[in-house]
């Protein structure tokens, strides 16, 4: 199924709808007790109009993780981020969005992941270009956004931040810009709460979620396979660094650099946020998207296809784990 996807022809994103179908599947066939985490402003709405348990809920998070996948794509095609173009960091994208049962709903978390793309998206559009004023602006608002949808998403304005300097001569002028843009969401909806006269209910929606390694994962051994899953992807990451690197262009190693910043920011999260649920983790698939992809794209074939087949059997199996028990 993975060779499907070795290919430079975007049109071939299409093939995701079938792999996302296949992935999220269980999400419309088997009752899952999903456990929200801390939302934000907005990702407290989101919940109260879309219930994370419903098929609108799950419908939505296929169309959703589609576009986020096809702009993964797209960011990496157009970047030249890995030395060959293929749909991969799309692909594990979908795969670590939807690797477990607590993940297969429109959460909050999964929203601020849209517009920590498009944040990143504007940021590497920064690259050896003189005025970027606009673009700068525009990743401190979209990681403004996605902070309303679910708190800790905050973290990521210090990665962007960080990724200027590494990607340019960031001016004080532009690190004013990137600031007033991440502010203007809470500016406008702050403006919005005072004139219906709720601006403490503002505050205290928008920032009475903070705490510090406030997990609330259960002892069940799916979290810690959850964990583990994730634990060692990253030090897959880290470990080929060099790989990744490897007779790429130095605009690539610029932008690898940046994915592996956003990755110690996405951990720096557990700092900062109260009521950790599983699908916190899904705030990693965005730069693991990249990386993990690439470690597969630069594998041997055979060896890359039998090891995605495994992942995707073992997925499959524990999301229908309930009809385990039906069937002893």
């Amino acid at each position: 199924m993975l060779s499907l996807f070795r290919t430079n022809q975007l049109v071939a994103n299409a093939l995701l709808i079938f792999y996302i179908l296949l992935l999220r599947f269980s999400s419309f066939v088997v009752p899952y007790e999903l456990h929200p985490g801390q939302a934000g402003l907005l990702g407290e709405n989101l919940l109260n109009i879309v219930p994370p348990e419903g098929t609108l809920s799950a419908i939505l998070s296929v169309i959703l993780i589609f576009l986020q996948a096809l702009l993964i794509n797209v960011i990496s095609a157009r970047y030249r981020i890995a030395r060959s173009v293929s749909l991969f960091p799309g692909v594990f994208y979908v795969l670590l969005c939807s690797c477990f049962p607590d993940f297969l709903y429109l959460s909050p978390v999964l929203v601020a992941n849209t517009f920590i793309i498009l944040a990143l998206y504007e940021l590497l559009g920064t690259y050896k270009r003189y005025y970027s004023n606009g673009r700068i602006f525009s990743a401190g608002l979209w990681i403004g956004v996605a902070t309303l949808f679910y708190f800790s998403s905050i973290v990521f304005f210090g990665a962007v931040f960080i990724g200027f300097f590494i990607l340019r001569a960031f001016k004080f002028k532009e690190q004013i810009g990137l600031l007033l843009g991440f502010i203007s969401p809470f500016w406008i909806t702050g403006i919005y709460y005072f004139t219906n006269n709720a601006l403490p209910d503002f505050w205290a929606r928008s920032f009475g979620n903070i705490g510090f390694l406030d997990v609330s994962f259960s002892n069940d051994w799916e979290n810690y396979v959850q964990l583990g899953l994730f634990a060692i992807l990253i030090l897959v990451a880290i470990f080929n660094y060099r790989t990744y690197t490897y007779k790429v262009s130095i605009q690539a190693q610029k932008f690898i650099d940046v994915f592996f910043w956003v990755l110690a920011f996405s951990l720096g999260t557990l700092l900062i946020q109260d009521n950790l649920q599983p699908d916190h983790l899904i705030l990693l698939a965005v730069p693991l998207s990249f990386l993990i992809g690439m470690t597969f794209l630069y594998m041997n074939n055979r060896f890359a296809e039998a090891l995605h087949f495994l992942l995707l059997a073992g997925i499959l199996l524990l999301q229908f784990k309930p009809f385990w028990y039906m069937a002893g």
